[in-house]
């Protein structure tokens, strides 16, 4: 067989395999396992909020919002999120009261591409403050609604093992 014939079906093998390992990479559940430091941050946080009545603090690439808490917040809160066993986008910690005073904290995992992929995070939610919905299992919750109604977006949790925390995912209709 001639090189040009020959590469007329390598190079459209090659495209299509190269896309759908790009597609398996993307859209794969994943599981990750929780960094023990992150509980510390979590209840760290929480005594910080509770000391200084933020309602939102979100650490972002060592940077801390609001601005007024950069002094504040602990260099090792900063550095225990850098060195997690998962590369962290951001960290988010609310904390709300109506009835009850609720807590939240998202840990949202670095994802590259991420307008084309769900959002993936760890979220520990002490009081029952959490939106998305609990399934068993994110895999199989995922692809029924994938099988079902792709094109509604949804946002799934599956309790880890360690109490008030959650694996989430997410994704916006489209």
């Amino acid at each position: 067989m001639p090189l040009y014939r020959r590469k007329i079906v390598l190079v459209p093998l090659a495209i299509i395999a190269a896309f759908f390992l790009w597609r398996h990479y993307l859209f794969a559940p994943m599981s990750y396992r929780l960094d023990p430091r992150l509980s510390d941050v979590v209840e760290t946080m929480h005594d910080i909020m509770l000391q200084s009545a933020e309602e939102r603090i979100v650490i972002s690439n060592g940077q801390v919002e609001p601005v007024s808490l950069q002094g504040i917040i602990p260099e090792a809160i900063i550095s225990s999120l850098e060195e997690a066993n998962v590369d962290f986008e951001k960290a988010t910690f609310l904390r709300w009261c109506r009835e009850r005073c609720f807590y939240r904290a998202s840990f949202r995992i670095y994802r590259p591409l991420t307008p084309y992929n769900p959002f993936w995070y760890f979220t520990y939610s002490s009081g029952g403050g959490i939106e998305e919905e609990v399934v068993p299992s994110l895999s199989d919750a995922v692809r029924e609604r994938n099988n079902t109604r792709p094109e509604m977006g949804y946002f799934f949790c599956e309790p880890l093992e360690q109490e008030h925390w959650f694996l989430c995912t997410g994704q916006h209709a489209y």
